[in-house]
């Protein structure tokens, strides 16, 4: 099974240092389960989304944000039925 985590970053720093180690570590413990990481320089936004959405192939409602990334945005349903994890 394949799966695609996106991180958008507007500067290099904003980047969590061991996303890619865990992303590894998730594969070897899971091994039907591959995980891509795609960094993708921009504010994240409804905008943003739908372009990784093209690249992807994933519809906007079969995507998800975390908790923390919901709580800055002010008005979820311009985000196109993206789903929240806590």
């Amino acid at each position: 099974m394949n799966y695609t985590c996106s991180r958008a970053y507007e500067v290099e720093s904003e980047i969590p240092q061991d996303m890619p180690q865990i992303r590894e570590e998730i594969d070897k413990e899971y091994r039907d389960l591959h995980i891509d990481l795609l960094l993708v320089r921009g504010k994240l936004s409804p905008s943003l989304l739908q372009v990784l959405g093209k690249r992807v192939g994933v519809p906007l409602n079969y995507m998800f944000i975390s908790s923390a990334t919901a709580t800055l945005v002010e008005d979820l349903a311009d985000w196109g039925g993206v789903r929240i994890v806590a």
